[in-house]
């Protein structure tokens, strides 16, 4: 599925549906369709140069594509997993409680 929009688009989706938190598939910012302009880009000083000829939208849709990026490089611990499978087996059992909001 593509929006067409001046080249939103990143896998797919477009700029509305990756802020509205519909999944986003692996990023994937070389397949954007607006990239010809920008050429092949190897270093940050390169993509520095080109970020101040992007609009508005454009630099907005790049930061979205970094915070995914970078989502996506995170790795869980074996402490944090640990704690994860823990807090499962609590709410399986029913040793839980809830906070009503004030």
């Amino acid at each position: 599925m593509r929006t067409v929009r001046s080249g939103s688009i990143v896998c797919g989706k477009s700029r509305e549906q990756i802020l509205r938190g519909d999944p986003v598939l692996k990023p994937c910012l070389c397949k954007r369709s607006r990239v010809d302009y920008l050429g092949a880009m190897s270093t940050v000083q390169e993509i520095e140069a080109a970020i101040p000829r992007l609009t508005r939208a454009e630099i907005e849709e790049l930061r979205t594509w970094i915070d995914a990026f970078l989502e996506d490089q995170l790795e869980l611990t074996d402490e944090v997993k640990a704690k994860l499978d823990q807090s499962r087996r609590e709410i399986a059992a029913g040793n839980y409680t809830t906070r009503q909001p004030k």
